[in-house]
């Protein structure tokens, strides 16, 4: 009998969807490990980028980095963060066309990882 495996450094697919107009904080932590056991990454001097682009023509509407402010390290050994958008930045994402989105970031060893990809939503309800 052969045993197949798939080994695969492909970032995570998940939508990201935000209420446009409103601050909006997503907070996250890096860990490694077996479950139930997980152990914090140490971020500290890492720097994380979330790009967000029109699906067809690769424009940047929106870049929050590390260093820009828009993700804050929370607790470096903790492996802690969060991704902050103002509302005006998540009310400037309210387009009619799709958008994606690309999460990474660079350690301090200057190596680059992608964490998530996917499609990316600021929804805004119109009042009827």
């Amino acid at each position: 009998m052969i045993q197949q495996f798939t080994i695969s450094e492909l970032p995570a697919e998940a939508p990201m969807s935000i209420y446009a107009g409103d601050d909006v904080e997503i907070p996250f932590v890096l860990e490694e490990g077996e479950a139930p056991n997980y152990t914090p990454i140490d971020i500290t001097g890492f720097v994380f980028t979330l790009r967000i682009e029109k699906t067809r023509d690769s424009l940047d509407p929106l870049v929050l980095t590390t260093t820009g402010g828009g993700i804050p390290i929370t607790s470096g050994a903790g492996g802690a963060g969060k991704i902050v958008f103002t509302s005006t930045q998540s009310a400037a994402l309210d387009v009619s066309e799709p958008l994606r989105y690309e999460f990474s970031y660079v350690d301090t060893s200057n190596k680059k990882k992608t964490l998530n990809v996917g499609p990316f939503k600021a929804v805004k309800r119109r009042a009827s």
